[in-house]
């Protein structure tokens, strides 16, 4: 039952090896007109370099890993071409004899023979206890991560009702302090308007009394005339 998408799987890494020698193609010319137009001018590598951090930058921080793994496989594979094209031409000098074309050769069939080896032995599978100590594992973060929410709602339902018994505690206090005011000012004017009615009583008891020794004085003077 599982031979038809392993023999899929395998079809499709074949597939991606021939697509890789063939892209190899245009990422040599690639690589020789960077070191033509762009190595060979400092102010537009350094562009050119700050250009790729930016959208190195850009793709990690959106998290596109295609095409970040896409980019970083072409500025890697242009790099190692630059680096063969500085060892041919600072090392080699543009030469070559029997031993260096033995080594380039040998060293090239080495290197396809281990990637080779690496595609065709996958890594084994996991063994069924080790399996079932991942899902319990999972299980357990998952269940943490259910207790740690459950603890993070709980402490904000307690802070929002802190901060509910925080406003009701102010605007009672608010509502006291109003009242108490409200009530000062009305004691302050009664205690004005009686001072003002007692002052008005007395200015009347003492205009009366004026009045009424005049009156007896008068009398008095006409009595004894």
């Amino acid at each position: 039952m599982h031979q038809p998408n392993r023999s899929t799987g395998r079809s499709r890494e074949s597939f991606g090896t021939l697509l890789g020698l063939f892209i190899s193609i245009p990422v040599n010319l690639a690589s020789t007109w960077i070191q033509w137009y762009i190595v060979s001018n400092g102010f537009v590598f350094f562009i050119t370099s700050a250009a790729l951090l930016f959208i190195f930058y850009r793709l990690i921080k959106k998290q596109n890993l295609l095409l970040f793994v896409a980019l970083l496989s072409f500025v890697v594979a242009v790099f190692l071409n630059l680096v063969s094209t500085w060892i041919l031409q600072n090392i080699l000098h543009n030469s070559f004899t029997l031993a260096i074309v033995i080594a380039i050769i040998v060293s090239t069939f080495i290197g396809f023979t281990i990637c080779s080896w690496l595609k065709l032995h996958s890594l084994p599978q996991i063994p069924k206890q080790q399996a079932t100590f991942l899902k319990s594992d999972s299980y357990n973060k998952t269940q943490q991560e259910h207790k740690l929410e459950a603890q993070q709602r709980h402490k904000q339902a307690e802070r929002e009702r802190k901060w509910e018994e925080q406003q009701h505690h102010k605007q009672a206090e608010r509502e006291r302090k109003w009242e108490e005011q409200q009530q000062h000012k009305h004691a302050e004017r009664e205690r004005k308007w009686e001072e003002q009615q007692q002052r008005k009583q007395a200015e009347r008891e003492r205009r009366w009394e004026e009045q009424q020794r005049r009156k007896q004085a008068e009398r008095e003077r006409k009595w004894e005339e």
